[in-house]
C-alpha cells in the first residue's frame, strides 16, 4: 500500500505542526515495515523522524517522579495535567520530583522513610501537601505557594524549620512531635485556621502577627518557658497551653471568642486574665503552683474551671458574673476561704476539694451590662 503524505499549504495553515506529526505518525506505523525495505531510504528516513518528533511531542505532555527505595531508583511517568499524587506508605527513601508539575493540587507522602525533600518551585497549583511521618531532618519548600491550604509535617525529627513568604491561602499547619528547636513563621498568614505545635522542644515562642482567623493553637507539651502572643489574634477559640514550664502568661486583650484555654501543669504562680473573655466556658489550671488569681468581672458563660494541684491558701472569690458554673475542682489545695457572691446556686456546684458548709457569701458590686 503506498505511503501518501497530504502535507498541502492548506492543510499546515488549519493545523500545528505538532498535530501534523502525530497524525502523519499514525499513519506511518501501519506502514513502516515496508517503509525500511531497501531501495526506500528517503522514506525510511522520515519515518524516523516523524517517531522522534512524536515522541518527544509525548514527552512534553508528561512530568516524572524518581522514587528511590533501598537503594533503587525507579522512574513514573504521568499526565501533565496531573492533579493529585498519593505515594503513601511506599517505604521510599528518597524522591525528586521533575519540572513541570503546574496542575498539582494535592501531594500525599505519608508513612514513607524521607529524611529530606526538596521540592521544584513551579508547584503553583499545590494546595495540600502532607509529609507526616516520615524521617525528615530538613525540608526546602520552595516559595511561589500561594495557593497552598494545608501543610502536614507531624511526626517527623525537624529540629529547625523556616517556612517561606507567600503562604497566603494557608489554613492547617500541623507541626506536633517533630523535637522543633527553633520555628519561624512568616507574617501574613491571615487565612491560618489550625495550627498544632504540641510535642515539640520549644523553649520559646512568638507568632507573628496576621494571625487574625486563627481558631485553635496548639502548643501543649513543648518545654515553653516564653510565650508572646499578637495583639490581633482576635478570633482564637482553643488554646491549649498545658504540660508547659510557662511560669507567668499574659493574653492580650480583644479574645473576645476564646472558650477553652488549657494551661494544666505548667508553673504559674499567679493568673490574671483580661476582661472581654465573655465566651469562655473551660479554664484549666490545674498542676500548677498558683497562690493567686483574679478573674474578670464579665466572665459570663464559664462552666468549668479546674484549680486542682495549686497552691491557694487564703481565699478565693468568685465574681457574681459566673451564674453558669457547674464545676469547680478545688482538690489539693490548702485554701481556707472561698468565696461566692450572694444568690449563687450552690445547689448546682459540682465542688470538689473544699465544702460547702465553710463557702462564704458576699454582697457583690453590680455586674456591668452584657454586650454580646
Amino acid at each position: 500500500m503506498p505511503l501518501k503524505l497530504p502535507l498541502t499549504p492548506s492543510l499546515v495553515k488549519l493545523i500545528s505542526p505538532k498535530t501534523y506529526m502525530k497524525s502523519l505518525a499514525k499513519r506511518l506505523s501501519h506502514s513502516t515495515v515496508a517503509a525500511m525495505k531497501p531501495g526506500k531510504p528517503l522514506l525510511a528516513a522520515l519515518c524516523l523522524a516523524a517517531f522522534s518528533i512524536t515522541a518527544h511531542a509525548q514527552q512534553a505532555d508528561e512530568v516524572s517522579v524518581t522514587l528511590e527505595r533501598d537503594g533503587n531508583a525507579e522512574t513514573r511517568r504521568y499526565p501533565k495535567d496531573t492533579t493529585q499524587l498519593d505515594l503513601t506508605d511506599y517505604g521510599l527513601t528518597g524522591l525528586t520530583l521533575s519540572k513541570g508539575w503546574t496542575s498539582l493540587k494535592t501531594l500525599n507522602l505519608r508513612y514513607n522513610r524521607l529524611t529530606s525533600l526538596t521540592l521544584p518551585e513551579d508547584l503553583a497549583s499545590l494546595e495540600e501537601l502532607i509529609l507526616a511521618d516520615n524521617r525528615l531532618t530538613s525540608l526546602t519548600l520552595p516559595e511561589g505557594l500561594a495557593k497552598l491550604k494545608k501543610l502536614n509535617l507531624a511526626s517527623n525529627q525537624l529540629r529547625r524549620l523556616v517556612l517561606p513568604e507567600g503562604l497566603a491561602s494557608l489554613e492547617e499547619l500541623d507541626l506536633h512531635t517533630n523535637g522543633l528547636r527553633s520555628l519561624t513563621l512568616p507574617e501574613g498568614l491571615t487565612k491560618l485556621k489550625e495550627l498544632y505545635l504540641y510535642a515539640n522542644r520549644l523553649t520559646s515562642l512568638t507568632l507573628p502577627k496576621g494571625l487574625t482567623n486563627l481558631k485553635t493553637l496548639s502548643v501543649r507539651n513543648s518545654d515553653l518557658t516564653s510565650l508572646t502572643l499578637p495583639q490581633d489574634m482576635t478570633n482564637l477559640g482553643s488554646l491549649y497551653l498545658g504540660g508547659n514550664r510557662l511560669t507567668s502568661l499574659t493574653l492580650p486583650e480583644g479574645m473576645t471568642r476564646l472558650s477553652w484555654l488549657h494551661l494544666a501543669d505548667n508553673s504559674l504562680t499567679s493568673l490574671t486574665l483580661p476582661e472581654g473573655m465573655r465566651r469562655l466556658t473551660l479554664l484549666n489550671l490545674a498542676g500548677n503552683r498558683l497562690t493567686s488569681l483574679t478573674l474578670p468581672k464579665d466572665m459570663r458563660r464559664l462552666e468549668a474551671l479546674n484549680l486542682s494541684g495549686n497552691r491557694l491558701t487564703t481565699n478565693l472569690t468568685l465574681p457574681k458574673s459566673l451564674t453558669r458554673l457547674k464545676e469547680l475542682n478545688l482538690d489539693k489545695n490548702p485554701l481556707k476561704k472561698l468565696r461566692v457572691p450572694q444568690g449563687f446556686n450552690l445547689s448546682r456546684l459540682d465542688l470538689s476539694g473544699f465544702s460547702k458548709d465553710d463557702v462564704i457569701y458576699y454582697d457583690p458590686a453590680p455586674v456591668p451590662p452584657s454586650s454580646d
